[in-house]
């Protein structure tokens, strides 16, 4: 965790967009880069370019192609 704590404050001092979030075990992100569930990861990723590139999933759903959405 100091490295990533590292690298998120190199990061921030050079102005990069950065977010530095640990799942907790509670989060069920107990192993190392959540082997154990590796979906919690890849959503929270998601949902953080989502919000930085300006993506609003509600209005994709509704454009969707999908009959059943």
């Amino acid at each position: 965790m100091s490295q990533a704590a590292r690298t998120y404050e190199y990061a921030k001092s050079k102005g990069v967009n950065v977010t530095l979030r640990f799942v907790t075990p509670e989060e069920t992100g107990a192993e190392h880069c959540q082997h154990d569930n590796p979906t919690i990861g890849q959503e929270l990723m998601a949902d953080w370019l989502a919000d930085v590139f300006g993506i609003d999933r509600r209005e994709l759903m509704k454009r969707s192609l999908n009959p059943l959405l």
